[in-house]
Order: C-alpha cells, then sequence, then structure tokens
C-alpha cells in the first residue's frame, strides 16, 4: 500500500524540520553531521536523476570530495580552490581511461 505525496511530506516536515532545530541548537559537529548527510544524500539523488539520461556519475570521487569539501568548512586544513584544480585533474584523468560512456558528461556529471 503505498502513500499519497502529501501524508509522505507531512512524514517527513514531521521528522525533518526537529531534526533541522537539533542540529542548529547543538551546534558545532552535530550541524557538521546533519550538513555532509545533506551534501551526500543530495549528491546520490543528482547520481540517480543524470543515471536515466546515460550518464555515469564516478560516485566515489563524488562523495570523497564533498566529504573533504564540507568538513573543510568545519576544520580548515587546505585551500578549497587548490583542492577543487586538483580534483578537475584528477578526475579528468580518470575519465580519460575509465571508458563508461561520454568522458565529457560523466566528467560533468560529477563535478556538477
Amino acid at each position: 500500500m503505498s502513500m499519497s505525496n502529501g501524508i509522505t511530506r507531512l512524514l517527513v516536515a514531521l521528522l525533518g524540520i526537529p531534526l533541522i532545530l537539533a542540529a542548529c541548537y547543538f551546534g558545532k559537529i552535530y550541524f557538521l553531521i546533519f550538513c555532509l548527510g545533506i551534501a551526500l544524500l543530495s549528491f546520490y539523488e543528482f547520481s540517480q536523476f543524470v543515471k536515466n539520461k546515460g550518464i555515469k556519475v564516478n560516485i566515489w570521487l563524488g562523495y570523497a570530495a564533498i566529504i573533504l569539501l564540507v568538513s573543510n568548512r568545519y576544520a580548515p586544513f587546505f585551500d578549497n580552490f587548490n583542492f577543487l584544480i586538483l580534483f578537475v585533474v584528477v578526475i579528468s584523468l580518470i575519465e580519460l581511461f575509465r571508458n563508461n560512456g561520454s568522458a565529457i558528461y560523466n566528467l560533468g556529471g560529477t563535478l556538477l
């Protein structure tokens, strides 16, 4: 038995709003974990959307980049610009030898 769209939205709101408020109230590491979870879930959702268009996102490198970028905002240990340049070079080299669909589309999907 499937739930209607309205009931699903209501359940998400009833669970999500207290979770957001708790993460904001307790702050620091709890807020970092909350933001990391949202970022990883968003990247997963996006990768599933583009999968329908035939784009094969490099999911593990995307997850690693998200974890590093979000955690770097909490405790800075590298410059974001240098990391992004390095990430683009690494992902480009990997896509060069991956031979899995269109390299340009895969690269664009991962970076987006």
